[in-house]
């Protein structure tokens, strides 16, 4: 066990729990950290390394106390996480207030599951897949690949030059098999998705998205419900491509509505799977 105010000398056990940093630093493969509730605010990103991996079968699970409210917090100075590992489990954890032009959540792993998680109010996108360390992640096949984001939600993340943040990416630099179930994108001030490919750095991998939903993109839902348009940004649900790089990419059962831009987009991607998608009530200017 971890919580707030664990510290180095904690046993790990309920009653007397250790720091969050330390934990992670020594979970092992099998083992589950169990995050008692609170908020976790941070000086400095949560980071776990290239090759700080678990194993197939035995993964490394982070996982909130059953019930409780668990918040990784930003403070809107940092990073929450930056993640380069393989085999690992993040469940029922929320990641906010990261800083100005920070990602909330970068994974650079592969064959990772991030079930359950919320991403709100950040200072850049709320979670990206892409690589984090170009030096050691330099051909394709280290690109992370095969990572499972599932009952995922990301919303009101905007970043200050109000062009970047979207809720959720899978771009640039990610190899095959990366997937998104049952997540949802909203309020976010660019794309819901962005699966983004530039023509110097080559083709990504396909990514499949089944029962997505993106709504509302280009417009921020404020603490009191009330709901104001950001005024910038590309605005769409499902952004699905980049500068004429043919990469097809699978949606089945997705859903994209009330954006003020397009609901899906290939933006010049010429091959597209879409299976049962559906759009209406998009261009909301």
């Amino acid at each position: 066990y971890a919580s707030p105010d664990g510290t180095l000398r904690g046993s790990g056990s309920y009653d007397n729990p250790i720091d969050i940093d330390t934990a992670i630093g020594i979970v092992q493969p099998g083992q589950t950290l169990v995050l008692k509730e609170g908020t976790y605010k941070r000086t400095t990103p949560i980071e776990i390394m290239y090759g700080d991996d678990g194993k197939e079968g035995a993964y490394k699970t982070v996982m909130a106390e059953k019930g409780k409210e668990v918040v990784i917090d930003g403070d809107k100075k940092v990073a929450n996480m930056i993640h380069s590992g393989s085999y690992w489990k993040f469940d029922g954890i929320t990641f906010a207030y990261s800083g100005d032009n920070l990602k909330a959540f970068h994974l650079g792993g592969s064959h990772n599951i991030i079930n359950n998680c919320v991403f709100h109010d950040n200072g850049d996108l709320g979670l990206q897949i892409s690589r984090v360390n170009g030096g050691i992640q330099n051909t394709y096949d280290k690109y992370p690949a095969y990572n499972l984001i599932s009952n995922c939600e990301s919303y009101n993340n905007c970043d200050p030059s109000m062009i970047n943040a979207d809720g959720f990416g899978c771009k640039l630099t990610v190899g095959d098999g990366n997937k998104f179930v049952n997540c949802s994108a909203h309020h976010n001030l660019d794309d819901g998705w962005d699966l983004y490919t530039k023509l110097n750095s080559g083709a990504i991998g396909a990514v499949t998205l089944e029962n997505c939903v993106a709504y509302k993109n280009g417009i921020r839902l404020n603490e009191d419900g009330t709901e104001t348009p950001y005024g910038a940004g590309g605005n769409n649900g499902f952004k699905l491509g980049g500068e004429n790089v043919p990469v097809k990419h699978v949606l089945i059962n997705c859903v994209a509505y009330g954006n003020v831009n397009d609901g899906f987009t290939s933006n010049y991607n010429p091959t597209l799977h879409l299976i049962n998608a559906k759009a209406y009530n998009n261009n909301q200017h």
